[in-house]
């Protein structure tokens, strides 16, 4: 168990401080754990309560994909410049304008659609004005 936990902190590191790609850093220490017998290989693939849970997978798969078609629709482009607008390039309310539309889209999506909606434009938004998108994100 402890070799495990090192190895995983040692991942967080690399990816928490940007030293090292993340999806190398991720398929070094997915390959270590395998390597070192930390984690049992079927097991993994096909056990119902120690393994991946593929619902989860293929709704966020099934999630991105719509995400993508919308994206191709213009309407992040079109939230952007309506939140953009309505916030007349205030800050502040261009934050309350995001939470607005989080808030409307929340009831009838997931919290991971949501977040694949809103994180869009947000970075469509910040680019335009020419401001940070961390703090919005």
């Amino acid at each position: 168990p402890y070799l495990a936990l090192t190895i995983f902190v040692v991942a967080f590191w690399f990816i928490a401080t940007e030293r090292a790609d993340k999806v190398k850093t991720v398929l070094v220490a997915a390959g270590l754990m395998a390597l070192l017998g930390l984690i049992p290989g079927a097991e993994v693939f096909h056990s119902e309560h120690q393994g991946i849970d593929w619902n989860v997978i293929f709704l966020l798969l099934g999630m991105m994909v719509i995400v993508g078609v919308i994206k191709q629709t213009g309407l992040f482009d079109f939230l952007a410049i309506w939140a953009a607008k309505r916030s007349r390039g205030n800050p502040f309310r261009l934050m309350v304008m995001l939470m607005a539309i989080t808030a409307f889209a929340s009831p009838v999506l997931d919290n991971v659609t949501i977040i694949l909606l809103i994180a869009p434009v947000t970075l469509v938004i910040c680019d335009r004005l020419r401001i940070p998108p961390q703090p919005y994100l």
